[in-house]
């Protein structure tokens, strides 16, 4: 199912980022352990201060996407419904969307797939959509191919 297999590549992007983010804050955590040896005064105070800042902000975005990996889990893989709603794959002649969450472009068999929030504008103007129904937005037309 081209659902199932979309929001697992959502779900290593959102993994493989928050892993990356790790990783700075543990550059950030060794650097600062190693500036505590060997350093003393303002400088040393400034340069702790300013790892701090910059550790909390990437605690931050980690947490965003702790949040983002939820709601993705949480989005229905099965889709009886006929209409786009939450979860859905969108084809139209213009593009793939994953209406789920705002991410961006993921590759799926070397094709992009764009992942939207149903909040996003796009986003609400797919939702209760049909096949054969169009979309317009930006002054470009979105004829719906496919639901999954």
């Amino acid at each position: 199912m081209l659902r199932t297999e979309i929001q697992q590549l959502l779900l290593s992007a959102l993994i493989e980022k928050r892993a990356y983010f790790q990783a700075l804050i543990d550059g950030i955590v060794a650097e600062m352990s190693d500036n505590a040896k060997s350093s003393a005064g303002d400088k040393h105070e400034t340069s702790t201060s300013m790892a701090q800042n910059e550790q909390e902000k990437i605690g931050q975005q980690i947490f965003e996407l702790e949040k983002q990996i939820e709601l993705v889990k949480r989005i229905p893989l099965e889709n009886k419904a006929k209409t786009i709603s939450l979860g859905s794959v969108i084809k139209t002649t213009e593009n793939t969307f994953y209406l789920s969450i705002g991410f961006g472009k993921i590759s799926h068999n070397n094709e992009p797939v764009l992942c939207i929030s149903p909040n996003a504008p796009l986003g609400k103007l797919f939702i209760g959509k049909s096949i054969n129904d169009t979309v317009i937005f930006n002054q470009q037309e979105h004829k719906i191919c496919v639901i999954d």
